[in-house]
């Protein structure tokens, strides 16, 4: 359905375009190879420009901040605000965890009290693509400093990491 709103005189509709969100169901993909991040991607906690570089033949990278996902802290993850109810989301990843600390993919992120991490990580010497749930018990107030989020690891499957991860 279009809208049928008469817009004031010298305004036009620019939804959709020059960098204005569509409305209704749409299709975004960003590979990356602007030279500047698109305002879409949003960090938390901080700017995104203390840990992004975009790389020339396209993407991104990320320097790792010490705070996780799970911290009240400034993290090093790029943001898109989710639009709608239903959705799919994908990435393609060059990454090779360090450690078993290490993680890095795609998160439905809620709060630092309830998300879920889709991503590569590593345990003794392999690599895994594991689903993890981060929640925390329900409390009275807003969370505390320091407080420990658990995570449950709900599925895990071995990955190369010689070649990109889709």
């Amino acid at each position: 359905m279009k809208p049928k709103l008469k817009l004031p005189k010298g305004v036009a509709n620019q939804t959709g375009k020059n960098g204005f969100f569509p409305s209704g169901n749409f299709t975004y993909n960003d590979n990356f190879t602007a030279s500047n991040l698109d305002y879409r991607w949003i960090a938390m906690r901080g700017p995104r420009e203390e840990f992004i570089t975009t790389v020339p033949k396209g993407g991104v990278r990320i320097q790792p901040f010490e705070a996780n996902i799970k911290a009240i802290a400034p993290v090093s993850a790029l943001f898109h605000r989710q639009q709608h109810a239903s959705f799919e989301a994908a990435v393609t990843m060059n990454y090779v965890p360090g450690s078993g600390k290490d993680l890095a993919g795609i998160v439905c992120y809620q709060g630092e009290a309830f998300n879920y991490v889709f991503g590569i990580t590593k345990k003794e010497n392999d690599y895994y693509l594991v689903l993890a749930k981060n929640a925390r018990e329900r409390q009275a107030g807003p969370p505390r400093q320091g407080s420990i989020v658990p995570s449950t690891i709900i599925a895990s499957t071995k990955v190369d990491v010689r070649k990109p991860i889709n």
